[in-house]
């Protein structure tokens, strides 16, 4: 009998020792997700504000109404691609979050990734102007291939708006 009841106290030992190392582990692994989680959220808002941030300034230089017509078009222009740039970078929140509820199909159809990128120029030319930057491109006459149109504009303009963001204006 005693060594059936010093058998079963280290058996019960170890699953105690092993049920601790166990909680402790998932303790760290929680706070880790936790810091990860945060990181995330502080990028994001930033990401977020700064579209945010321009959006009022034009909207409160509008409403002054002491600009000349053309800057007034050309504000209004540059906040619609703000409020897109928003839009964009909350869906790149929700979808990196795995928040999305509505899965979108893969489509592919045939297209012209020159013209594609010569959408997404366009698009992003007021954006860049507001910057002081040049956007210059050197393109193929054409270059079809499959492609999601909406996940190439999308990549696309993320690639812009990046190279806008990060460079010093009155460069080409």
């Amino acid at each position: 009998r005693y060594w059936m009841f010093c058998s079963e106290g280290i058996v019960f030992g170890a699953i105690l020792l092993i049920s601790g190392w166990l909680y402790a582990a998932s303790e760290r692994r929680e706070a880790q997700l936790q810091k990860l989680q945060d990181h995330f959220l502080a990028g994001a808002t930033h990401e977020l504000k700064t579209p945010l941030a321009t959006i009022v300034l034009l909207l409160e230089s509008l409403r002054d109404e002491r600009l000349p017509a053309d800057k007034r078009s050309r504000y209004l222009a540059t906040g619609l691609l703000e409020a897109e740039r928003l839009e964009r970078g909350l869906t790149n929140v929700l979808t990196a979050a795995g928040l999305r509820t509505t899965a979108r199909p893969n489509t592919t159809e045939a297209g012209d990734l020159v013209a594609d990128v010569q959408h997404a120029l366009a698009a992003m030319e007021a954006r860049a102007i507001a910057a002081q930057v040049v956007l210059r491109s050197e393109l193929p006459e054409s270059l079809p291939m499959q492609r999601d149109p909406e996940a190439v504009q999308l990549v696309l303009r993320n690639l812009l708006d990046n190279a806008i963001k990060y460079s010093p204006p009155n460069r080409e």
